[in-house]
């Protein structure tokens, strides 16, 4: 699984490694003092990042360099890249509905656009949404969508179609998926396989 990441990385030009080290102090500067389980899941989702932001970079090729470097070089300070932020940067910065739209797949901006309007309306209590700008949930899940394609297609094998096939299921309503939590779900997936292998 990892050697499949590995692969993609050396095929972008794009090419720092994921230094554990360098990570870990970054999330040392993030979490709370003394907060082993912080500091884990700062360097879990950091790895997460540096994941997605490899994927992409080696989906949209040498012509997104620029951009790869402009998000790398925004989000390093004192040689510690912040790779979720990286990814998050290079997602927002590559035209993601665009692209979704051209994804082989299922990607309906149109029921993308209904389930955004049903979420703009919606009101759970005891849960503020954040005010979102007009088109972000879009973008969402244009982005979402994007990613889960992109994961889809890295890490393939019976046990990992069935743990992303329980994603599309749970954050499908309606026959419309929420891209946005698909993706997140999905992440969940491949990190538990990570994790698994540790036990092994």
């Amino acid at each position: 699984m990892f050697l499949s990441l590995v692969a993609l990385a050396a095929a972008t030009t794009v090419q720092p490694g994921f230094d554990s080290a360098m990570a870990a102090k970054l999330c040392l500067k993030d979490a709370r003092e003394g907060d082993l389980n912080e500091q884990l899941t700062c360097m879990e989702r950091q790895l997460e990042g540096r994941r997605r932001f490899f994927l992409l970079a080696a989906h949209l090729g040498a012509a997104a360099e620029p951009v790869s470097q402009k998000c790398l070089a925004k989000w390093t300070e004192d040689q510690l890249v912040d790779w979720q932020m990286s990814a998050s940067c290079l997602e927002e910065e590559s035209a993601p509905l665009a692209d979704a739209a051209r994804l082989p797949g299922t990607f309906d901006a149109m029921a993308a656009d209904r389930l955004c309007k049903v979420q703009e309306t919606e009101t759970t209590p005891g849960i503020q949404r954040l005010p979102k700008a007009p088109g972000e949930c879009m973008q969402d899940q244009a982005i979402g969508y994007r990613s889960f394609a992109l994961l889809k297609k890295a890490y393939q094998g019976k046990a990992m179609e069935a743990a992303l096939s329980v994603c599309r299921a749970r954050w499908e309503s309606d026959g419309i998926p929420d891209w946005a939590m698909v993706e997140s779900c999905a992440q969940d997936q491949v990190r538990a396989v990570e994790r698994m292998s540790d036990f092994k």
